[in-house]
Order: structure tokens, then C-alpha cells, then sequence
């Protein structure tokens, strides 16, 4: 075999490679949303994340879901910390989220804090169970679409 022929076979095998992988990402992908339709709540829970999930827990709120938001805080990384003890300091994502629920229009009485900072959505399901567990309690948890199967299957294990 020559080394052209080779180098040939070895650029296709790399490229079905990439292919499978690129399918078996996005196939995967779509397993993992879930559309949900809100209905009425005692609260709006918002897990630590992306920023987006507080921006939609706004509109949620806004649109009468639920009479509170309440913001699930993650523990702070470490690059926050090392940025802390030189004086440099930045906004936590928790102050983030209370600005974008102010800016729209969730009033800052009507936001509380989940519980203590979560380093996980094991962590955050616990405080979800300790305050919301009894019966004829209803939640509506905002997350990431790619996140909602998991975090629910975390979250209905923890109000078992």
C-alpha cells in the first residue's frame, strides 16, 4: 500500500468518524429536550446556570405564573475566589440574576434564595424537597432545554 493510498483511507476513516459523531451528538441532543407548558405555581425555581433561565423565570412571572421567583445560588468557582483575594471583585452570578429579574419587572421583594449555595443539581433538588415537599405544593423549575430531563428525573428522585 502506498503511502498516498494510506493517507487516503486514513482522511476517510477520520472523516466518518467526525460524521458518526457529529450525528450521535445531535441525536443525543434532542433526546435530551423536553418541551414543558407552565401552569400556575406557588414559585418560579430558578436552577443556578445560564443567565437565559432567569431571563425566562422573568417573563414567567410577569405572564402570572407564580407570585415569587426564588434563585438557586452555586457555589462560588474557584477563579472568583483567587479574584477576591487580589481585590478584584466582579458581580456574582446571583447578583446577575436579581439585576436581569429587576430589569424585567420582577419587583425585589418577590425574589427569595432556594437554599444554601448548591454545587450541584443533586444539591439544588434537596432544598427543592426541604421547601417545597409537602403536598399541594407546585413548582415551576426553570432550567436549560438540554437540561430539563436530567434535572427532573434529580428532582422527582429527591420528593420521592
Amino acid at each position: 500500500m502506498t503511502g498516498r493510498r494510506a493517507a487516503w483511507i486514513a482522511a476517510g476513516v477520520a472523516a466518518a468518524i467526525v460524521a458518526a459523531t457529529a450525528a450521535f451528538g445531535y441525536g443525543a441532543a434532542r433526546l435530551l429536550k423536553v418541551e414543558c407548558q407552565p401552569s400556575h405555581a406557588d414559585a418560579i425555581v430558578v436552577l443556578a446556570g445560564r443567565f437565559e433561565r432567569s431571563m425566562h423565570a422573568a417573563d414567567l412571572y410577569r405572564d402570572g405564573y407564580a407570585p415569587a421567583v426564588v434563585l438557586s445560588e452555586a457555589v462560588a468557582d474557584s477563579g472568583s475566589k483567587l479574584l477576591a483575594n487580589l481585590g478584584i471583585h466582579l458581580p456574582s452570578p446571583l447578583e446577575i440574576e436579581r439585576k436581569i429579574l429587576q430589569a424585567k419587572g420582577v419587583p425585589d421583594g418577590k425574589v427569595e434564595l432556594l437554599g444554601p449555595p448548591a454545587a450541584s443539581t443533586a444539591d439544588e433538588a434537596v432544598s427543592i424537597a426541604e421547601r417545597y415537599g409537602r403536598p399541594g405544593r407546585r413548582i415551576l423549575v426553570v432550567t436549560s432545554p438540554s437540561h430539563v430531563r436530567r434535572a427532573r428525573l434529580v428532582i422527582e428522585r429527591a420528593l420521592a
